[in-house]
């Protein structure tokens, strides 16, 4: 651990041991606390993976993950990405620095190492975004950088391992409330939260004005339309670069399928070779080949 991280440590350990009230407390004091807050959360971050790391080589992943459970209440979901993430930074030394440094966020460090295991990555690069860049926005750069960096043979064996990690599940609490979890490759979610979305815009004019749902209960009464009635599916529109131009399907075209539930693909033009190359879904999500001709074939 630097000097500069045993440094924020202490005054936290200051602040915890004599509390006083931020009431009134200049912004400026109270942005500089916040700041340091955030570093001893990426510090703590980077002790805890090695801490798991640890454990794991002395126990075995298995035992690791249900210390995890035991001692932290993690869930089995959790405890395992924990005990990956772990591994991947103990191989990732740059990124474990940083992550120590407080100089990124814990979430940019499993982005980075997450994306370090699907292809060979530009890590300098990725960490001097991450150190200027909120998490959000990362994600975007990280996307396109992983674009950039994959070419369509390995695009294709990264769809299928994404395939092969879809899951769903269902749990129920104990008032009955039911929990939905699903995970899906990019295509698949695409498609699911087209057509969501456009069913929860659908809903929006229905009911009472002044007690409208907000947009999270729209989208669970839009799940639950959208599977328990039978004429809910979705539609695919291809646009070309070029001309960049779709359509919008009427529901009645469609069996009642919400207007508006349409995936959008672009493309480019090679003229030399005459096809199309360069395929991706609207939120820059590439496309390999196979996927592009499946959704061309449904297209309007």
């Amino acid at each position: 651990m630097g000097d500069d991280a045993k440094g924020d440590w202490a005054a936290l350990a200051e602040w915890q041991a004599s509390p006083v009230s931020l009431v009134g407390v200049d912004l400026a004091v109270l942005r500089g606390r916040l700041r340091l807050v955030g570093r001893v959360r990426a510090s703590l971050a980077a002790f805890e993976a090695d801490l798991v790391g640890e454990i794991a080589r002395q126990e075995g992943d298995a035992k690791a993950e249900e210390i995890l459970r035991r001692d932290q209440k993690r869930s089995l979901a959790g405890a395992r990405k924990a005990v990956k993430v772990a591994a991947q930074l103990e191989w990732m030394p740059d990124v474990a620095e940083k992550l120590a440094e407080g100089a990124i966020t814990p979430e940019a460090a499993g982005l980075i190492a997450e994306a370090a295991g699907e292809t060979a990555v530009d890590q300098d690069f990725l960490l001097d975004a991450a150190e200027k860049e909120a998490d959000d926005l990362f994600r975007r750069t990280l996307k396109n950088h992983l674009n950039e960096r994959t070419s369509d043979e390995e695009l294709q064996a990264r769809r299928e391992r994404q395939r092969r990690r879809r899951r769903a599940s269902v749990s129920e609490e104990p008032d009955g409330m039911v929990n939905l979890f699903a995970r899906l490759d990019p295509l698949a979610g695409a498609r699911l939260r087209g057509a969501l979305f456009a069913k929860a815009d659908e809903l929006f004019g229905q009911g009472d004005p002044q007690q409208r749902p907000t947009p999270q209960q729209r989208l669970a009464d839009a799940l639950e339309q959208l599977v328990c009635t039978n004429h809910t599916t979705t539609e695919t529109t291809h646009t070309n670069k070029t001309t960049n131009t779709t359509g919008a399907t009427p529901a009645s075209a469609t069996g009642g399928r919400p207007s508006g539930a349409e995936l959008i693909v672009l493309a480019d033009y090679d003229a030399v070779h005459d096809k199309i190359v360069n395929a991706s879904l609207v939120n820059g999500t590439r496309l390999t080949e196979t996927e592009t001709l499946a959704i061309a074939c449904d297209a309007n």
